[in-house]
């Protein structure tokens, strides 16, 4: 959750550090993707998340809540926590996962209008 806060906190930050080509970054970027492989390698082996959990799947979260963060942050703000939390809940193979309540319709419609073209 901690990383989800950071990304919410980037929100107004176009491209981030994905824009950035560096050597230091990319080697950076490297050994976070090692980390994050050898971190869900483990947790599937110890059957802590389903056999079909990857990296490519928090990839997938991150660029999706990138979205949502962008949508929701001032109207629905506990949109991203849950969107993480439900997550969880389906990759963690056991136990419940505590998730944020559901934004409510106001804070959902205010922030489609807000984005509206």
């Amino acid at each position: 959750m901690a990383a989800v806060a950071l990304h919410r906190g980037e929100r107004g930050v176009e491209g981030g550090a994905t824009d950035v080509v560096d050597d230091d970054v990319e080697e950076l970027r490297a050994r976070h993707h090692r980390a994050i492989s050898t971190l869900f390698q483990r947790a599937v082996r110890t059957g802590e998340v389903r056999d079909d959990v990857s990296p490519v799947d928090l990839a997938v979260l991150l660029i999706a809540n990138a979205g949502l963060i962008h949508r929701t942050a001032d109207d629905a703000p506990r949109s991203s926590a849950r969107l993480v939390a439900l997550w969880m809940a389906g990759v963690i193979s056991h136990g419940d996962v505590e998730a944020p309540p559901a934004p409510t319709e106001p804070e959902i419609r205010r922030a489609l209008n807000t984005c509206a073209p």
